[in-house]
């Protein structure tokens, strides 16, 4: 796997990833990408977390991300974005980046809860994927004691580009 110690963001795998890299983002967090080999196919695995957004602060992190994403197939992006599914730059992105939510169907609930608040939170996390990435089932994780809620995801790698299900 790979780790960016200073910002908490990490990519961990049970299996050797092919390559992995960290992405430099000025004025934000590192983009951390891993190329895995998934039944003799490759599947990109991204991880992002993105500074919240006072006025254009979630822009350096979103541009690179759209940059790196844009000479992959099949990828998965597991992102802090500090957006909900209703923002402005999060519409941008899913279009820029040709991404599809793995939540899509589903409510989005909150998975940011200042003070671990039940009453008042966000849904700026997100599971996200393009190509043929398929998912199997979406939910949210039990609390591990953190102002966030885990997002878990059974991913599959399909036989070419993703329906639009």
């Amino acid at each position: 796997g790979l780790a960016d110690r200073a910002t908490g963001v990490a990519l961990l795998t049970r299996e050797e990833p092919k390559a992995m890299q960290s992405v430099w983002v000025q004025n934000g967090r590192p983009i951390l990408h891993l190329e895995m080999s998934v039944a003799g196919r490759r599947v990109d695995l991204v991880a992002a977390h993105a500074l919240v957004p006072v006025g254009a602060g979630a822009q350096p992190a979103l541009t690179p991300l759209v940059e790196l994403l844009d000479g992959l197939d099949a990828a998965v992006v597991l992102a802090d974005l500090n957006q909900t599914p209703w923002s402005t730059a999060y519409r941008h992105l899913i279009r820029d980046a040709r991404l599809q939510d793995a939540r899509r169907g589903q409510w989005p609930r909150k998975t940011w809860r200042p003070r671990r608040s039940w009453l008042v939170g966000l849904p700026i996390d997100h599971v996200l994927y393009r190509g043929a990435v398929q998912v199997e089932q979406f939910r949210l994780g039990p609390d591990v004691g953190s102002d966030h809620l885990p997002l878990l995801a059974d991913l599959a790698l399909g036989s070419g580009e993703a329906s639009d299900h």
